[in-house]
């Protein structure tokens, strides 16, 4: 086992404080007296609550919330309720969310600056229910108080008691940030597969962006587990044939596809991080996977870390962890007649790439 405490020295806490302001309140039993016959608008009141502002105004925060998150993501890894980040990273993420946060004032400033104002455009474009929007209106004042945007950084390491004991789980949680990496590596790949190599027969250079991320995050946190390292160097073995510029097909995307194969498999990458590196791997038991259509979602999801995928797609609202008191935030019928089935051709060898490395 690694000497968790020297990985300890290597990596520094981060903590994101960060509370959203939802502009929702819930709704009361007055609220759902229908109007002319009618009850309220789905974008004013919706799942028990009512909103009092137009949530167009609070994307910002949501989006910078996010850019936070990824950012720490992008060269750390999820430990004690934040972020390990690798020492050497520390200061140019420093920089990063010292300047995200200076926007999320800024934002905040441009809110509050016009916050009466709109608030009344919110209730002109819903004059019928005017009032339920006004008796749940905050000032300003609670407004500027909720929304919150700092961070912190610590070091850690393990206490001990008078006798020299080492209490808590600390190191065995650091133990585990090899495992959390290989995890969050996995998730973030079978995310790109998706969107953007699932079905298809080439990519474009954008393809290659979110790998190009998920080997900046591998390499700043290699020093984990040594089988990170061999999988580092496949990337780059691949990467390193692609073309640099127009479509990436035939046998360079067939590399690159089994490269996202492996790199959205946890256990590959360790199977196979192991055998580069010399350990004895047992693969008796173990499945040869050569596709991710039809693998479902792991149990664990990584929130927060988005990568730039080649099919733009638009990300939903997702779940905003906040304070208590925020709780309230934001087939054709077949035919008739039998159908002769003919019989099916012995279906054609795939082809395959050429061996890039020592996984394939």
């Amino acid at each position: 086992m690694r000497n968790q405490t020297a990985v300890l020295d290597q990596v520094i806490l981060v903590n994101l404080d960060v509370n959203l302001w939802s502009g929702r309140t819930k709704i009361r039993p007055q609220d759902l007296v229908a109007v002319h016959g009618q009850l309220p608008p789905e974008d004013l009141a919706s799942l028990g609550h009512k909103k009092t502002i137009d949530p167009v105004e609070l994307r910002p925060f949501n989006a910078l919330k996010k850019e936070m998150e990824r950012s720490c993501l992008e060269v750390g890894t999820r430990f004690l309720g934040g972020y390990a980040i690798p020492q050497d990273h520390f200061d140019a993420l420093a920089e990063k969310l010292k300047l995200i946060v200076s926007r999320a004032e800024d934002a905040k400033k441009t809110l509050l600056k016009d916050y009466d104002a709109r608030i009344e455009g919110w209730i002109n474009k819903h004059q019928k229910w005017g009032s339920i929007i006004r008796r749940a209106v905050v000032p300003s004042s609670v407004v500027q108080s909720r929304i919150r945007f700092d961070w912190t950084a610590v070091r850690v390491s393990p206490a001990t008691t008078g006798d020299g004991e080492v209490v808590g789980s600390t190191e065995e949680k650091a133990n585990g940030l090899g495992t959390q990496l290989f995890r969050e590596v996995a998730q973030a790949a079978r995310e790109t597969y998706g969107k953007s190599y699932e079905g298809k027969g080439k990519v474009g250079q954008r393809a290659v962006r979110p790998i190009k991320t998920i080997r900046k995050k591998m390499e700043s946190l290699r020093f984990l587990d040594r089988r990170i390292g061999p999988i580092c160097k496949e990337v780059d073995a691949v990467l390193e044939k692609l073309p640099k510029t127009g479509d990436i097909e035939d046998n360079e995307f067939l590399a690159l596809r089994g490269l996202m194969i492996l790199l959205s498999d946890e256990a590959g990458m360790k199977r196979a991080g192991s055998k580069a590196i010399g350990d004895v791997v047992d693969d008796s038991d173990t499945d040869q996977t050569d596709s991710l259509d039809d693998v479902g979602e792991p149990e664990d999801s990584v929130e927060g870390w988005e990568l730039e995928t080649e099919t733009p797609c638009e990300v939903g609202d997702a779940p905003v962890p906040v304070s208590e008191e925020d709780a309230d935030s934001e087939e054709d019928e077949a035919p008739e007649e039998p159908v002769q089935t003919p019989v099916p051709a012995k279906p054609p060898q795939e082809k395959r790439a050429p061996s890039s490395g020592w996984f394939f």
